[in-house]
């Protein structure tokens, strides 16, 4: 079967590797499509956590490492201890990026009627998800997000479902731009072209935003979601930033505020964590395919590329260059 590997800094392969063979509780499963995303870039350039050393980091891995992350599969074969799947059945998840791979009995089932290409958003959907949960957005807030890239997509059509009544979204690209009004915000917001701060006190009654959610993973976005945020608003940093993020204006817009600055992880700690947790990874998966499936959120307009497995290295140029129309790059098996 075939692998994804990052063999080392700068090269990637797809190696032959043995099948696995299923237990009594496992599925065998075929992929069907991946996503390729931020963290396969950093990897591949050498600066992300899991192939760059640092102090207290909990990620690294080094290389040579098997890429992962979302993913849809069809069931092969069913052990014969799981008595909720047969052959066909489509997951939905995270997994390695291998041809093959095992999944167990709680693998979330794809309905019929759910496109691969919808069905891969849902783990990335429940990092997005567990992000604006964290937010804690109320009826009639104002919200901004800054970066429409397919992450701040999500959260702009999360917010607008939690109940923002003014929601802004900010990025460089007047087509992300263009995308974002479509899929829920009521105002846009191109820094470069407008001044950003004023441009937010303007739609805001020059008090500024109730919540401000950076999802470029840009560094020195985070600081200007600090800034846009109203007194004693709250900021959450959704980027999974692999670099020092700096705060120059600490006073003003900090201290002096008296802001709240939220961390969000992935799609939140396993169920087994925190038992009580009303948006751990698994409940949030299952909302986000639920809201898809319903068609709650809309996640096809996302996916701006479908490219065969063989051609990964396009796939990467892709996600690296960013370039004018691309935004989730996908490879099918």
């Amino acid at each position: 079967m075939k692998s994804l590997i990052l063999k080392e800094i700068g090269h990637v392969e797809l190696v032959d590797r043995p099948e696995p063979t299923p237990g009594p509780n496992q599925l065998l499963v075929k992929l069907r499509v991946c996503s390729i995303g931020a963290e396969h870039v950093y990897s591949l350039k050498g600066e992300c956590c899991y192939v760059r050393q640092s102090p207290r980091n909990p990620y690294y891995r080094g290389t040579p490492m098997t890429f992962g992350g979302e993913m849809v599969g069809e069931v092969v074969s069913v052990g014969s201890e799981i008595k909720n799947f047969k052959a066909g059945d489509r997951i939905a998840g995270w997994s390695s990026f291998e041809e093959y791979v095992l999944a167990g009995s709680g693998a979330l089932k794809v309905p019929e009627h759910v496109s691969d290409e919808e069905a891969v958003f849902v783990s990335w959907g429940g990092t997005t998800l567990h992000a604006v949960h964290r937010a804690r957005i109320l009826l009639g807030d104002r919200v901004a997000v800054l970066g429409q890239g397919p992450l701040g997509l999500l959260v702009t059509q999360w917010a607008r479902l939690s109940g923002a009544l003014d929601l802004i979204g900010v990025d460089l690209r007047a087509s992300r731009l263009h995308l974002a009004r479509d899929l829920g915000a009521t105002a846009v917001i191109q820094p470069g072209k407008e001044d950003l701060d004023a441009r937010v006190k303007e739609l805001t009654d020059g008090e500024g935003v109730d919540v401000a959610i950076e999802a470029s993973g840009v560094p020195s976005v985070l600081e200007q979601a600090i800034m846009v945020a109203r007194n004693k608003g709250r900021i959450v940093a959704l980027g999974w930033y692999q670099n020092p993020v700096t705060l120059h204006h600490w006073v003003a817009d900090v201290y002096h505020k008296e802001v709240d600055l939220v961390a969000t992880r992935a799609a939140g700690y396993g169920d087994s964590f925190f038992p009580m947790e009303r948006s751990t990874s698994g409940r949030n998966s299952k909302k986000v395919l639920r809201m898809i499936a319903e068609g709650k959120i809309r996640v096809r307009p996302i996916v701006s590329h479908v490219l065969p497995v063989g051609s990964f290295e396009e796939a990467f140029r892709l996600e690296s260059e960013k370039p004018e129309g691309a935004l989730k790059v996908l490879l099918r098996w």
